[in-house]
């Protein structure tokens, strides 16, 4: 999770240089206070994670705080969760003109349909599995026949 959040933020540099360029819309407004929730949660979820931690982090050990420590961590877990699926709505029709320009590319690179390009070479490998099982059934017949001549 910590690898894709930091990929995500690799990958959006540019949102976070401009973070105080530019006028403050509601929208945006919203989107920053989402990031910021999202970042906590994360947050607590990676901390409670590494006080409930009995294996990776051996040396780090506070006593009482477990049950706490389990809440905190189902909660941030949970309305993580939450927030992850609120910043993808704000995003979604910015993902889907990305997919869809990717397609579109690929059609002109190609001159190929991606979904049925991609029908295309499953039945086709499904075509040799299946050509594969019949010559081993064969091979193993014969096998079979010359084992019961001698």
């Amino acid at each position: 999770m910590f690898f894709l959040f930091i990929c995500h933020h690799m990958m959006n540099q540019k949102w976070t240089r401009n973070i105080n360029k530019g006028k403050y819309s509601f929208l945006r407004i919203w989107q920053i206070i989402l990031v910021i929730f999202l970042f906590l949660f994360m947050l607590g979820s990676m901390i409670s994670g590494i006080i409930l931690s009995r294996y990776v982090f051996k040396s780090i050990r506070i006593m009482g705080v477990a049950v706490l420590m389990e809440n905190v961590h189902m909660i941030c877990a949970y309305w993580g969760f939450v927030m992850m699926a609120l910043h993808l709505g704000f995003h979604w029709n910015m993902f889907i003109n990305m997919i869809k320009n990717k397609i579109e590319k690929w059609k002109k690179e190609t001159g190929k349909e991606p979904v049925a390009h991609g029908i295309r070479a499953k039945l086709a490998e499904k075509k040799q599995e299946i050509q594969n099982e019949q010559k081993n059934k064969h091979h193993t017949r014969s096998q079979n026949k010359d084992r019961g001549a001698r």
